[in-house]
């Protein structure tokens, strides 16, 4: 439950960027893209 409160930004950030009526695993292929890109901007140390 918490993880899903974490990740509803995410999910509401590409609910703005990508159509409603994209598939359902094009929407989750965004989101992990998204995040992998987020992680891979962050300095690693």
């Amino acid at each position: 439950l918490a993880r899903r409160q974490l990740d509803q930004p995410a999910l509401e950030e590409a609910d703005r960027r990508i159509p409603r009526f994209a598939p359902q695993g094009e929407l989750q292929a965004a989101v992990s893209r998204a995040t992998r890109f987020r992680r891979q901007a962050m300095p690693k140390k």
